[in-house]
């Protein structure tokens, strides 16, 4: 797998997509509500090192890392927190362009990586029946995996992938890399 970082972020040096060894290319939007552990997912999927935090506003621009894997080049798009569709502010109204319009840079958005709070599953969902109404195909992360089972919640992921329109979904721990290889593959 190849990895870099596009100029677009304030935090990348300027460097060049991967050399053209892909048999296709994906450009797939990563989204979440705020502090679910979007850019941690970003860097663990594409090899980059990302500024990260636990607070507001750390992803108020979109990023976009490159990344090759089994013969497909890969466009992740590391966009805004937002709660919803309805943006209410400058960085929800990046994401939600970004969706609708697809990257100005990259192109239309063939699927999107939606990262989820495993310990605020149903509060996450609302953002969900939204996404899906969009278009692009979803993948589910649910990420603090390891935080949800420490709390004593079990998620049937089989079930609620049949119940979400056979979205696939899985377990991830972002900063662990625990799951990011199912990522790729679902993905992809």
């Amino acid at each position: 797998m190849t990895a870099t970082l596009d100029a677009a972020s304030p935090d990348a040096a300027t460097t060049a997509p991967p050399a053209n060894t892909a048999k296709r290319r994906l450009n797939v939007a990563i989204i979440g509500n705020p502090n679910v552990g979007k850019s941690t997912i970003f860097n663990a999927i594409s090899g980059i090192r990302v500024r990260t935090g636990n607070y507001p506003g750390v992803t108020v621009d979109r990023k976009v890392g490159h990344c090759v894997f089994d013969g497909t080049e890969i466009n992740l798009i590391d966009l805004p927190g937002t709660y919803s569709l309805a943006a209410r502010s400058i960085d929800e109204q990046i994401a939600v362009d970004v969706l609708r319009n697809g990257d100005p840079f990259a192109g239309p958005i063939d699927t999107i990586l939606y990262v989820l709070d495993s310990t605020k599953l149903e509060r996450c969902l609302f953002l969900f029946t939204q996404l899906s109404e969009i278009g692009p195909p979803l993948v589910l992360a649910l990420n603090m995996w390891d935080s949800a089972e420490a709390k004593g919640i079990h998620i049937d992921t089989q079930s609620l992938r049949q119940r979400l329109n056979d979205t696939p979904v899985v377990p991830t721990v972002g900063h662990a890399r625990h799951g990011t290889d199912e990522l790729r593959h679902e993905i992809g």
